[in-house]
Parts: C-alpha cells; sequence; structure tokens
C-alpha cells in the first residue's frame, strides 16, 4: 500500500512491506532530544547507568544475604538462594511482554510504574516473616521491577548512540560493577550494624531514586531514520516495525543459538559469587565481613573490564563472537580451579580473574544482540535474550546448593559449573551453521556503526516523525 500527502511544510509517503510501516517525509521535524550522539544521548546514558547500577547491584548482592537469611529462617542452601533465583528470573522470563509494554504505553511510563513497584516490594520484603513470603515479594514482584528497569535502560541508551555506542555499551554493562561494589559493601555494613531487614529497607530507598531517573527516558520508542530520494527530492526513510515483524525474529537462528549458549554460561557463571562467602566460611575458615570484601575485587575488575572488552570489540579485525568464546572458556576453567583454593590470596586472585572475564560475557551482550538481530529490532530481541537466559539463571544456584548439600561440599558444584561454562563456549562453533539455515530476512550485512556512521540508520523519536 502506498499513500502520498502534500501540504505547504511537507511531503509524506507511507509503504507497508512485510508488516514494516515506512514513512517518507520532507522534513525531519527533529529536536535536540530525538539527534543521536547528543547531549540529551549522554543525559540519558547517566540515567541508564544509576538504574543499571543499582538493580544490579541488589540482584548480585542477594550472596550477602544468604547466610543471614538462612539462619533467620533455618532454610537449606537451595531453598534460600530459590529467592534469590526468582528474583534473578521471574521478572526477566516476562522480557518480551515487557518490550512490547514499553513500545505501547512508552519507556517512561513503563519505567515509573515497574519502579514504584519495585520499591514497594522491597519494603515489604524488609519486614516479612517467612521465607515463603520472599518468594513472592522479593522474588516474582521485585524480580519483575528488576528486570523492566533493566531492559529498558540497556534499550534505550543502546537507541541513542550510534556513532560512540560500543562506548555507551560498556559503561551501561560496567554500571554492574559500581552497583555491586557500591551495595555489596553497605548491605554488609547495614546487615552488621542493624541487621539483614534493615539492609533490604536500605534497598527500598535505593529503588525510590530510580524514579528520578525514568523521567528522563523518552516517551516512546525510537524510530530508524535514513535519508532516501523519493520524486527527485531528498526524504527521510522512517522505519517502524509492528508486533508481527518484531515476533518472527523468533526465527532467527543466529540469535536463538546465541541466547542459549549465553543461558548455560550465565546459569553457573554467579555460582561461586552467591556461594563465595558461605564457601570461604566453611573450607577455609574466613570470617564473613573478610569473604564480603572479595566482592570489591570483583566489581572494580569489572567496571574496567566491560569497558576494555567493547573498545575492543569495536575494532574492525576483532570478530565479538570470539572475544565472548575466549571469556567463557577460561570463566570455566577458572572455576574449575577454585576447589584447589588453600588461601584468601587465591580467592582474591579467581575473584580478580572472574572480573576480567565477566566482560567479554556481559559486557559484550547488548552489541552482540544488535549484530544478529539489527538495532531496529533490539527491543524485542533484548527481551528474548533475558527472557531465555532467565529460565536458565533460576536453576544454577538452587541446583548448585542442592548439590552441596548432599556432598557436604561445593567442589562438585563448582566442577560442574565449570564443565557448563566451557559447553557454552564451544556451542557458538555452529554460528555459521545458524547463519545459513536463517530466513531470508533475518540475514543482514553488519557494519560498524564508528566506521559508517553517516552510512547507519539513525535513531529519532518516531512521533516526532510521524
Amino acid at each position: 500500500m502506498e499513500r502520498n500527502v502534500d501540504s505547504d511544510h511537507e511531503q509524506k509517503s507511507e509503504d507497508r512491506i512485510d508488516g514494516k510501516t515506512t514513512v517518507y517525509c520532507r522534513t525531519k521535524l527533529l529536536d535536540s532530544r530525538g539527534t543521536p550522539d547528543s547531549v540529551w544521548s549522554f543525559l540519558v546514558l547517566l540515567a541508564g547507568f544509576v538504574s543499571v547500577s543499582i538493580v544490579n547491584g541488589c540482584l548480585y548482592s542477594f550472596g550477602v544475604l544468604l547466610p543471614e537469611l538462612m539462619d533467620e529462617f533455618q532454610e537449606t542452601r537451595a531453598r534460600t538462594a530459590t529467592v534469590g533465583s526468582m528474583g534473578t528470573c521471574v521478572g526477566y522470563a516476562l522480557s518480551p511482554v515487557t518490550s512490547l509494554s514499553s513500545e505501547r504505553f512508552g519507556f517512561r511510563v513503563t519505567s515509573l510504574v515497574f519502579t514504584s513497584l519495585l520499591t514497594v516490594a522491597l519494603a515489604v520484603s524488609s519486614i516479612t516473616p517467612s521465607l515463603a513470603l520472599l518468594y513472592f515479594s522479593y522474588g516474582i514482584v521485585a524480580g519483575t521491577g528488576y528486570s523492566v528497569i533493566h531492559i529498558i535502560s540497556v534499550v534505550v541508551v543502546m537507541k541513542h548512540f550510534v556513532k560512540w555506542r560500543s562506548l555507551s555499551s560498556g559503561i551501561i554493562q560496567s554500571s554492574f560493577g559500581v552497583g555491586m561494589l557500591f551495595v555489596s559493601q553497605t548491605t554488609q555494613k547495614l546487615i552488621d550494624w542493624y541487621g539483614w531487614r534493615w539492609a533490604m529497607g536500605g534497598w527500598a530507598m535505593l529503588a525510590f531514586l530510580l524514579l528520578l531517573c525514568g523521567t528522563v527516558f523518552d516517551g516512546r520508542e525510537n524510530s530508524n531514520l535514513t535519508k532516501k530520494k523519493w520524486d527527485g527530492k531528498e526524504m527521510y526513510r522512517v522505519e517502524v516495525n509492528d508486533v508481527p515483524t518484531k515476533i518472527s525474529v523468533l526465527k532467527n537462528w543466529s540469535l536463538l543459538l546465541y541466547c542459549f549458549s549465553f543461558a548455560l554460561c550465565n546459569m553457573v557463571f554467579y555460582v561461586p559469587i552467591v556461594y563465595m562467602v558461605k564457601f570461604s566460611e566453611k573450607h577455609l575458615s574466613i570470617s564473613r565481613d573478610h569473604s564480603a570484601q572479595l566482592y570489591i575485587y570483583f566489581s572494580v575488575v569489572v567496571i574496567f573490564s566491560r569497558n576494555i572488552y567493547c573498545t575492543i570489540g569495536s575494532l574492525s579485525f576483532v570478530n565479538r563472537f570470539y572475544l565472548y568464546q575466549f571469556s567463557a572458556a577460561f570463566a570455566g576453567l577458572s572455576v574449575l580451579l577454585l576447589p584447589f583454593s588453600s588461601s584468601y590470596i587465591h580467592l582474591i586472585l579467581f575473584m580478580s580473574c572472574l572480573g576480567l572475564l565477566d566482560g567479554g560475557i556481559w559486557g559484550l551482550a547488548p552489541l552482540l544482540v544488535i549484530d544478529v538481530a539489527g538495532i531496529e529490532n533490539l527491543n524485542f530481541s533484548w527481551g528474548v535474550f533475558n527472557s531465555v537466559v532467565s529460565v536458565a539463571s533460576v536453576s544454577g544456584p538452587p541446583l548448585a546448593g542442592f548439590i552441596a548439600d548432599k556432598c557436604d561440599s561445593y567442589d562438585p558444584a563448582f566442577y560442574a559449573s565449570g564443565v557448563t561454562l566451557i559447553v557454552a563456549s564451544l556451542l557458538m562453533f555452529l554460528r555459521k551453521w545458524a547463519q545459513r539455515h536463517n530466513p531470508q530476512n533475518c540475514r543482514q550485512t553488519l557494519v560498524s556503526s564508528e566506521k559508517d556512521y553517516d552510512e547507519v540508520l539513525k535513531i529519532y523519536e518516531r512521533e516526532t516523525v510521524l
């Protein structure tokens, strides 16, 4: 279908092909907030950085709360760790729905609604009288809030950058280390001074700060705009993907292979981190305070490693997938060697090494999703990616805890985790096969946005064009 509209100020033509609505207009009708790599883009990056720092800081500092919850409710490792796993998994499992909701109601509204929900859920969790109620208040409700804020923050930042996309990806992903460094240490101090309930209440206060960050996010999902000649005149081409087209990314075998490999990797990567306090206390007689300090080394290294890997991945002669495979394989070898640790220095070296390799796994994730799915499909593809990953993540720490309970040792759990990481790395050698079996509309010739800035799709707000 084709439609032309003429007026004194602009000319538009609209096509609808393969579920995509393409609009050609003579004038940009843009403001500064719609321009990629602008000052507003960096303000959005700052808001996204703070949001992801708080979300990931709380999520992955659950290991600090774990011993306290086990003592409080007199439960096993597996049952208690399930609370943290649900917080990571349940909300992320609904990520595709979250992506579609943000397109329907806008990034800003969706973020503010779920930030309020997260704040209330954490406040209720801090006063819950039983572990069963924590499954609901923290595992389900707070977990959903975590996932929505995380997904929206990453997508909004990626869509606001073209020339500096690798840099922005490194910064937004390194916020994990900043958040974990700050939240884990603050949580341990609050536990020492006031107990775990006040510590979780502190998380609720941090979540309240996310409301300010959400106001910066754009109201609608951005569209993709490029120049094109139309009737001898320079027009601006805007593609707006409809829901059926977005769902078609599920036929992208390259994306699904990467999701499955990453799911295996993420299922076990954080097992040593979750159980580090209990492992060091039981096997090396290290106090909980000293064990909690290990998270400092991990977090500091993560801050730099994610930026370094994204910078290296932007080079023309570097294959990002090889970086991911290298990191996953060597992370597996590191975890296999963890049971042989015999001193606190060994644990410091292990956490530092794991933090360095984390950059090649999580740091490159948004860029690799863009590589296999395209920037125009990032919102829904990133939702699918997190959904698949979360399903596997929920089983990792509880399964490791179950093995540790049965064997009365963490060694078998660490061996299984190390082998799984290596298998996840080897799976990506099937990428060529996946590319050959992709549907025609999923095959892309990808370019580096840093090198072909003028040719890459530029991101603008849909309503400013339509």
